[in-house]
């Protein structure tokens, strides 16, 4: 998304996209899990929220140098406050843990879904570290080093604390370093299908072979 926001010629677009495809992925999960229920698995992937989310923080950010750099005090606060939206969009989030045990399954399900509509820093896959770690990669855009340094500290953190296996993208380094800098292809569609059918199909299989 770092480099992606850089390429683009319509910003706006490029976030309505993301946007949608948030919405999609949501909505898919909800409906694959009410007709094909797996008690072991949670369908809760959607990149998509975390590139959303990322891309606002991006938009904030050059928002707030181009404040700095004409001296502009309003539009410094006013970007300083929009920093914290995507944060107080997990309040929906975390009213509805407050109830979990007094509302039934259904609505508390609902409400779930609900509040994962509005991207948030609370339910976006990953977590708010990732947000930031594609703010810093925009950030050091021209800096490949630097950036393959923050993300092996953030792979070192999630390490410390036992997240899983999530530190081992601290390997993404190698191609990192590979990276001419350069705009690919354009696959871009291609990429917006193979994210969300390829977990849906694990999904199923997983579901398919518990039984």
């Amino acid at each position: 998304l770092a480099d992606s926001f850089h390429y683009t010629s319509d910003r706006k677009a490029y976030m309505q996209r993301l946007l949608l495809a948030s919405w999609s992925m949501t909505l898919i999960s909800a409906v694959l899990q009410v007709m094909l229920p797996n008690k072991t698995v949670v369908l809760i992937n959607n990149a998509f929220s975390t590139f959303f989310l990322t891309g606002l923080y991006v938009v904030f950010w050059d928002r707030l140098v181009m404040g700095i750099q004409e001296k502009n005090a309003r539009k410094i606060v006013s970007t300083a406050l929009f920093w914290l939206v995507p944060a107080l969009s997990s309040l929906p989030a975390l009213l509805i843990v407050q109830f979990v045990g007094h509302l039934p399954l259904p609505i508390i399900r609902a409400a779930l879904i609900l509040s994962m509509l509005i991207p948030n820093l609370l339910l976006v896959e990953g977590g708010a570290l990732m947000v930031f770690l594609g703010l810093a990669f925009y950030i050091l855009r021209k800096q490949r080093l630097a950036q393959i340094g923050v993300l092996l500290a953030f792979s070192a953190i999630i390490f410390k604390v036992g997240s899983g296996m999530q530190w081992l993208m601290g390997l993404a380094a190698i191609p990192m370093i590979l990276y001419n800098g350069e705009r690919g292809k354009g696959f871009k569609w291609f990429f917006y299908i193979f994210y969300p059918v390829h977990i849906f199909v694990l999904y199923v299989t997983a579901t398919v072979l518990a039984k």
